[in-house]
């Protein structure tokens, strides 16, 4: 009898198992061994994998991957390694504010309410002024005692694997992990702006903006599309291509559904979007 409670989820936890190995091994070489060219390719490679389990640790939440809590706990202290902040705060935020709110106002990641100017500029805006908020506001979704628990087990494990990695190899923590867990916690952010920033909030279908590229979503689990989500956010991930194709592709205007999201990333940066 499987432990997961779907066989696509393997796919998932494989690649949460990449990324842990992937912190170890980073973790156990020298750092004089370390190129400028090699540092590089590590750095951007981890990095997209700490983006990969932030969206894998979303899908989670909606969808344990496993049939045991118990086991789903321990996922979500290993995730919380992965992607450098508990679990738990993310999908609190997401699932009982974002979900819950938008496209109102009260939603604390609005585009509207927190990104000021253009391109890489309006990033940045929407980062400071959507973390203050978040930061400001989060811990009264912390209402129960199992969330209270979860937050504090993941905080432990989290620092505790932190001041290993700093004892193990302080140099690979401080210049290679910890900015790959910022700048993959960043990257989080920013697709939610990107996902709705300039959508029509009015409209049924074109209130959030699409990532159709086939590569990216193996990775990441199908969260390209992300207007069937917040049509249905009960689907599970491996649904969401088909809900899309039966009730989204049609109505979808052409200017709200993109092929890949870093290279949209790219021009939305440069202003050519």
């Amino acid at each position: 009898m499987s432990v997961v409670r779907r066989k696509s989820d393997w796919r998932s936890l494989a690649l949460v198992g990449l990324t842990f190995g992937a912190l170890l091994i980073l973790l156990a070489i020298p750092w004089n061994y370390y190129s400028w060219e090699f540092t590089l390719l590590a750095f951007f490679s981890l990095t997209f994998f700490v983006v990969d389990c932030t969206l894998i640790n979303h899908n989670h939440r909606h969808h344990h991957i496993f049939k045991s809590s118990q086991w789903n706990e321990m996922l979500n202290l290993i995730i919380s390694m992965c992607i450098g902040a508990p679990s738990t705060r993310l999908h609190l935020v997401h699932h009982f504010n974002h979900h819950l709110h938008y496209p109102s106002h009260e939603d604390w990641s609005h585009y509207e309410t927190n990104a000021r100017g253009k391109g890489f500029a309006r990033i940045v805006s929407y980062l400071v002024n959507a973390t203050k908020v978040m930061t400001k506001n989060r811990e009264q979704l912390v209402k129960t005692e199992h969330h209270r628990r979860a937050l504090r087990n993941e905080k432990i494990v989290l620092y505790a694997f932190s001041a290993l990695a700093l004892l193990v190899n302080w140099k690979v923590f401080l210049f290679l992990i910890l900015p790959a867990w910022f700048l993959g916690l960043s990257l989080l952010l920013t697709s939610n702006l990107l996902n709705h920033d300039q959508c029509d909030l009015q409209d049924e279908i074109n209130h959030s903006r699409d990532f159709i590229n086939g590569f990216e979503n193996w990775f990441f689990c199908n969260n390209g599309y992300h207007t069937a989500h917040h049509l249905n956010p009960h689907l599970h991930w491996e649904e969401l291509p088909a809900y899309h194709e039966k009730y989204v592709q049609s109505k979808k205007k052409k200017e709200f559904s993109s092929g890949s999201f870093f290279i949209y990333l790219v021009k939305y940066c440069l202003r050519l979007t």
